[in-house]
């Protein structure tokens, strides 16, 4: 194909769920039914220049109806994730001795976005829109290894939410930093 010189491998999962629900007593129509659905596929890709990235969405609908009233909420997303590593090494000598080093350097980032709403009616098809959410998230991580005693990471972790019923903006940002040296 045309991504052969420059791809190394690539996979592609599609995962598909699809569920109907009914209860109420027994011998009688059905007091409450529940239909679910959601289809969610992902393109994970390796390059020459050893990246991998991995893309996924996702789509899934709740339907339900219980003595009448109706509701149906969607939720919609998309991701995509970036990871590298880098190898390296060396050594020196110091008063007779020598010593030598391998680098690992693992980094990773996600950026992710979903969205959620739907809409409700209630007996004589009067209808309503189920007020909508949406989050955006960016998440950059490393790991680093300096030899077997030496190791660490660190990462940022950037997430907004809105919630459109409260008018609400969460906006979360967490940092962190792990060194390990064994002795």
């Amino acid at each position: 194909g045309p991504l052969r010189p420059i791809m190394e491998s690539g996979t592609m999962n599609v995962n598909y769920k699809e569920t109907h629900q009914e209860s109420g007593p027994r011998d009688q129509e059905p007091v409450q039914t529940n239909d679910t659905f959601s289809l969610s596929p992902a393109l994970a890709m390796t390059w020459k220049n050893a990246l991998q990235t991995t893309l996924s969405v996702s789509y899934s609908s709740t339907a339900n109806e219980t003595r009448g009233s109706k509701s149906e909420t969607n939720t919609s997303g998309a991701s995509i994730d970036f990871k590298r590593e880098f190898r390296g090494g060396g050594g020196i000598g110091l008063f007779g001795r020598s010593m030598t080093w391998n680098n690992n350097l693992e980094t990773n980032l996600s950026v992710a976005y979903t969205r959620a709403g739907g809409e409700r009616s209630v007996f004589g098809g009067v209808s309503e829109p189920i007020p909508s959410s949406t989050s955006f998230r960016v998440f950059p991580q490393a790991r680093y290894t300096f030899s077997k005693n030496i190791n660490g990471s660190a990462f940022i972790d950037y997430s907004r939410q809105y919630t459109e019923s409260t008018r609400q903006t969460t906006t979360t940002v967490r940092v962190g930093v792990t060194a390990v040296i064994t002795f």
